[in-house]
C-alpha cells in the first residue's frame, strides 16, 4: 500500500467518523430539544388544566382503592381520606389549634443522595430533559419559576388514626417536597400528552406511591382557609361573604384556578427548635394574600400574633373542616374556616363595618386577584360545581354544605356548634 492510499484510507475513516459524530451530536441534540419541549408541554398542562388533570387523577385513585371504597376505609371525593379525617356535622368545629401536630427529629437517610421511592421512579419515566438532575433542577433551567425558591417546610412523618386525627411532622426542604410531590403532576400530564405511552404506567406509577405510605415522599402539608367576614352592613341588611383567590400564573403551585384563601405550605417563619402553630401560618398567609403583605414579614411570631389585635382576634376564629390528600401532587391539605366577625373590635378597626370598606381593604399580591361572594347554600353549591375551583375548595363547599344542610340554615355562625 503506497503512502497516498494509506493517506487517502486514512482520511475517509476520519471524514466517516466525523460525519458519524456530528450525526450522533445531532441526534443527541434533538432528543434532548424533543424532551424540553415535551417537559414545557407537561408545564404547562399542568397551569392550564389543573382542574382538569385533578378529575383524571382522582378517576385513577377510584380505580386503585375500589375495595377499600367499597368497604368505606378511604373516600375519594375532590381529595383523597380516610371518613374520620373529616369533621362531623353533627359536632362543634374545633378550633384549628387543638389539632394535634407534634414535631419529632428528622429521619436519618443512608445517604446525602438518598431519594424518596416517587423520586426514583419518576426519573424512571424519561420525563426530566436532564435524568441526573432533580425535577426542581430542571424547572429552573427550563422553565420561568422566579417565585420558586427552597425554605424550611413541615413534612407528614405519620398520621395517627383517633376520633380525631393527629398528626407527627418534622422539619426538610420545600425543595424535598417538590422534587418527590410535584412530580406526580407532571407524571400525570406526561401520560396524558403521550397517548401512545402505556396507561399502566400511570397507574403503577401512583400505586408503587400510595398515597397512605409516607415513606414514599415528603409529604409537605398545605392550609386551605375559607375567609368569611361576618356582621357585614349591606344596603341597610346584614350578610356575611366569603372570599375567592383567583390564582395567578406566577405561583409555583395550584396556577389559573380559583382557591380558597388564605391558601399556603405549612412553613415556619422563623428558627426555631419549636413547632409553630397552625394558626400562625394561617394569619402570615392571611396577611400576604388578603393584605398584601410581602412574603413572610407578618406576624413572624407567637409574640407578634398576641401583641395584634386582629390576629390575635383571627387566631382564636380559625376552625378545623378536614385533611385529606391532593389528588393531583399527592400533598396533603389541612381545610380550615376562618370567621371575621365586623361587629368586634380588632376585626372592625382592621377592615371597617360595610362591604365597600371591606373590599377597599382587600390588597391581593402577586399570587392573584381577590372577590367577594355572599355566603349562602346556593353559592357554596355552585362552587362545588365549578371547572376551575381547586379540589381543596370543592371539599371545603361540600363540608360546610353539609353542615348548613344539617341545621336548615344560610347562617356560617351556626354551623360553629
Amino acid at each position: 500500500m503506497t503512502t497516498f492510499e494509506f493517506a487517502t484510507i486514512l482520511i475517509t475513516t476520519l471524514l466517516t467518523i466525523a460525519a458519524l459524530y456530528i450525526a450522533t451530536m445531532q441526534y443527541v441534540h434533538e432528543k434532548r430539544k424533543q424532551r424540553i419541549e415535551r417537559f414545557e408541554l407537561d408545564s404547562k398542562s399542568i397551569k392550564n388544566d389543573y382542574t382538569k388533570l385533578s378529575s383524571q387523577a382522582i378517576d385513577l385513585y377510584r380505580k386503585i382503592y375500589a375495595t377499600q371504597i367499597a368497604s368505606s376505609q378511604i373516600q375519594v371525593n375532590n381529595l383523597v381520606y380516610k371518613p374520620s379525617w373529616a369533621s362531623n356535622p353533627a359536632y362543634p368545629l374545633m378550633p384549628i389549634d387543638d389539632l394535634p401536630i407534634s414535631l419529632i427529629p428528622k429521619p436519618e437517610w443512608p445517604s446525602r443522595e438518598y431519594q424518596k421511592t416517587s423520586e426514583v421512579t419518576f426519573r424512571q419515566r424519561k420525563i426530566n430533559p436532564y435524568d441526573k438532575k432533580s425535577l426542581v433542577d430542571n424547572i429552573l433551567i427550563h422553565l420561568d419559576h422566579k417565585h420558586l425558591w427552597d425554605s424550611p417546610t413541615y413534612i407528614v412523618n405519620s398520621i395517627i388514626e383517633g376520633s380525631i386525627p393527629s398528626l407527627q411532622v418534622y422539619k426538610s426542604s420545600y425543595f424535598d417536597f417538590y422534587n418527590s410531590c410535584m412530580c406526580f403532576g407532571f407524571e400525570l400530564a406526561h401520560a396524558i400528552n403521550n397517548p401512545v405511552d402505556d396507561e399502566e404506567k400511570t397507574i403503577n406509577f401512583r400505586k408503587t406511591n400510595d398515597l397512605f405510605d409516607l415513606t414514599n415522599r415528603y409529604c409537605a402539608m398545605g392550609t386551605v382557609t375559607l375567609s368569611v367576614f361576618t356582621n357585614v352592613q349591606s344596603n341597610e341588611k346584614v350578610k356575611s361573604y366569603f372570599v375567592l383567590h383567583s390564582r395567578s400564573e406566577d405561583v409555583a403551585e395550584g396556577k389559573n384556578i380559583i382557591n380558597a384563601v388564605p391558601a399556603g405550605t405549612y412553613q415556619p417563619s422563623v428558627s426555631s427548635d419549636k413547632l409553630e402553630p397552625l394558626s400562625l401560618n394561617i394569619i402570615r398567609e392571611f396577611g400576604e394574600e388578603i393584605r398584601g403583605k410581602k412574603e413572610f414579614t407578618y406576624a413572624y411570631s407567637i409574640d407578634e400574633i398576641e401583641s395584634d389585635l386582629f390576629a390575635k382576634e383571627m387566631k382564636t376564629n380559625i376552625y378545623f373542616l378536614g385533611i385529606g390528600f391532593n389528588p393531583l401532587n399527592a400533598y396533603l391539605e389541612i381545610l380550615t374556616l376562618a370567621i371575621i366577625d365586623l361587629s368586634k373590635s380588632g376585626n372592625a378597626t382592621e377592615f371597617g363595618p360595610s362591604l365597600e370598606n371591606v373590599r377597599q381593604k382587600l390588597r391581593s399580591n402577586f399570587e392573584g386577584s381577590l372577590e367577594l361572594q355572599e355566603f349562602n347554600r346556593q353559592k357554596l353549591s355552585n362552587i362545588s360545581a365549578t371547572y376551575h375551583a381547586a379540589p381543596s375548595l370543592k371539599e371545603i363547599a361540600a363540608i360546610l354544605l353539609k353542615r348548613l344542610d344539617a341545621r336548615n340554615t344560610d347562617a356560617v355562625e351556626e354551623i360553629l356548634n
